[in-house]
């Protein structure tokens, strides 16, 4: 399970790396006042914005998998010391 939570650590820091926002200013000033510049500018926002939710969403579903994986250890540990001292002789 901290593999699983690394996975989505690092899956979160992958979609934050994507720059969506880079290239609109390029094509702004390539394409003045036109439609298309526009739409590139307006879209690339709205990529970074669910971008930004996404990587978000990985975070918390990391931390939820780190927290399982210390409940699971600590129970797991628990509950094989009450079964050895169920099965030690007396």
């Amino acid at each position: 399970m901290n593999d699983l939570a690394t996975g989505f650590g690092t899956t979160a820091t992958g979609v934050e790396a994507v720059t969506t926002t880079k290239i609109a200013p390029q094509i702004a000033a390539a394409l003045p006042e036109s439609a298309t510049s526009t739409a590139c500018h307006t879209g690339a926002h709205i990529a970074h914005t669910a971008l930004g939710i996404l990587a978000g969403h990985y975070r918390t579903i990391r931390g939820a998998t780190a927290t399982s994986a210390d409940t699971f250890e600590r129970t797991d540990a628990d509950h094989a010391q009450r079964i050895h001292a169920l099965i030690q002789p007396r």
